[in-house]
């Protein structure tokens, strides 16, 4: 880990150049780089789940956190919501997923799903984590009806067009 602008940020060595970007009044450009400067703070997502049109707090719903690795799935963070609001502590970039290249900095999105039984479950991808910012999200669970059959809810968030997958 170094830290670079009063910022802690660790390296990840790759074996291509890696960017060229502008920032206001400097102009980076990086040729055969081998290090990265991967974000390595943390944020937070402040959770609310409900049901019955948001009037009934949820309780003992599992939420799971996942990132990206290639094709699969890697759980990273699991808990079980207890009581309303829950506030949840996840790192930037994870060295377990994918990074994607922002505009500053490198970070991970992160897909989260919230199951309880006898509930439709939620799954929603993409969220972003942003450094010493709280995001607050608040889901509906819907109840499983027994006239219908299971369904599960994605909810995709979609990446900011300048963002870049990085391929290790």
């Amino acid at each position: 880990m170094r830290n670079y602008n009063n910022k802690n940020y660790m390296f990840y060595k790759y074996k291509k150049p890696i960017f060229s970007y502008s920032y206001p009044c400097v102009e980076y450009n990086i040729q055969n780089v081998n290090e990265v400067f991967v974000n390595t703070e943390i944020g937070f997502l402040e959770l609310s789940i409900f049901t019955n049109n948001w009037n009934t707090p949820v309780k003992n719903a599992q939420i799971t956190f996942y990132v990206k690795n290639g094709e699969a799935a890697v759980p990273i963070k699991s808990i079980i919501y207890e009581s309303e609001p829950i506030l949840v502590e996840l790192p930037v970039a994870h060295i377990s997923g994918e990074l994607i290249q922002g505009p500053e900095y490198f970070f991970t999105p992160y897909d989260m799903m919230i199951e309880k039984e006898d509930y439709n479950s939620i799954n929603v991808l993409n969220i972003r984590i942003f450094p010493g910012i709280r995001t607050q999200f608040n889901y509906n669970l819907n109840p499983v009806k027994p006239e219908e059959p299971y369904k599960q809810e994605t909810i995709a968030i979609p990446p900011h067009p300048r963002d870049l997958i990085l391929d290790r």
